[in-house]
C-alpha cells in the first residue's frame, strides 16, 4: 500500500508548483495596477500642491511689492506664472506641461485688508 501512494504524490509535486505559481500570479496581477494607480495619484496630488504654493507666493508678492515672478523652478520643473484679469477680479495662473492652476485674488483682499 506504501508503494502506491507514493506513484499518486509525483504528480502532486507539480501540481502544487502550478498552483503556487497561479496564486503569486494572481496576487501580482491585483496588487500591481493599484500601486500604479496610487503612485499617479500621489504624483498628480504633489504637482497641484507645488503649485498652488507657489501661486499662494505669488499672491503674497503681489500684495507686498507689487512685482510678481513670471517663472519659477523647483525640483527640476520650470512653472509659467501669469497674472490675469477676469470680470474685474486679478487672479494668479500657474502653468506646469499643460497642466493649469488658477488662484483667484479674493485672498489678495484679506491679506492686504492686515494692519
Amino acid at each position: 500500500m506504501s508503494g502506491n501512494k507514493r506513484i499518486n504524490e509525483k504528480g502532486f509535486l507539480l501540481f502544487e508548483a502550478i498552483l503556487s505559481w497561479v496564486l503569486i500570479t494572481t496576487c501580482l496581477m491585483i496588487y500591481l495596477p493599484l500601486l500604479v494607480n496610487l503612485l499617479t495619484t500621489l504624483h498628480s496630488a504633489k504637482n497641484e500642491l507645488e503649485m498652488a504654493r507657489i501661486g499662494y507666493e505669488q499672491i503674497q508678492k503681489s500684495v507686498e511689492t507689487e512685482v510678481g515672478d513670471d517663472e519659477w523652478e523647483t525640483n527640476g520643473k520650470i512653472y509659467t506664472i501669469s497674472e490675469k484679469v477676469v470680470n474685474g477680479r486679478k487672479g494668479i495662473w500657474v502653468y506646469e506641461e499643460g497642466k493649469v492652476w488658477n488662484l483667484q485674488m479674493e485672498s489678495l483682499d484679506l491679506l492686504s485688508s492686515r494692519p
